[in-house]
């Protein structure tokens, strides 16, 4: 499904309280991770923040790495004001240690994040660190939504460094990456390469 930001949740969240009372780790905290996404996409970070940091703590305390980078993705969700720079950085860190250990789209999501986190303090060698494992990803699953967010984040550094032949090309291979994996971002992602 595709994710719209800033609607309200309807009667969502109320569904999933009444889940999350009722159930143990680890299904308890994939319920706060959800709970913590749908409270960030309808623009409610405070009431979203309770949730992921719950399920953070219930995801540490687990083993489980897989839990983890789901409630670390979910908690990043939740610190996306300009005062929250130094646990984002902290966050895609932790995210970053774990990333190795994960499947291939949980990788993807980790070297995403620290891209963003990278681009936003202007570090050159962890952007193109980022960039070159994402290409790697993608080379290794072969996986056409990986391709999609490989070739867009090198999209965007081609038109960062001023060269717009190489960006135009790689927006056309991510049309075709975006067709292949009926991508929710591909509309949003063209748009910003146009």
């Amino acid at each position: 499904a595709q994710v719209q930001f800033n609607l309200q949740p309807g009667s969502l969240p109320a569904l999933l309280h009444e889940v999350l009372e009722r159930t143990d780790p680890p299904a308890r905290t994939r319920v706060r991770c959800a709970l913590a996404r749908i409270w960030s996409y309808a623009g409610e970070p405070a009431r979203a923040r309770p949730f992921a940091v719950g399920a953070l703590a219930e995801a540490r305390a687990s083993g489980d790495r897989d839990l983890h980078a789901e409630a670390l993705d979910a908690r990043l969700l939740t610190c996306w004001g300009p005062d929250d720079l130094a646990a984002r950085r902290a966050i895609t860190d932790e995210l970053a240690a774990l990333a190795a250990y994960l499947s291939p789209q949980r990788r993807m999501n980790a070297h995403l994040w620290r891209l963003t986190t990278s681009l936003e303090v202007l570090d050159a060698v962890t952007t193109e660190r980022e960039l070159r494992a994402l290409e790697a990803l993608a080379h290794e699953t072969g996986d056409a939504r990986i391709r999609f967010y490989a070739d867009s984040r090198r999209a965007m550094r081609a038109l960062m460094v001023g060269h717009g032949d190489l960006a135009a090309e790689l927006r056309l291979d991510c049309q075709r990456w975006a067709t292949e994996c009926d991508e929710p971002d591909a509309v949003a992602v063209d748009h910003a390469l146009a």
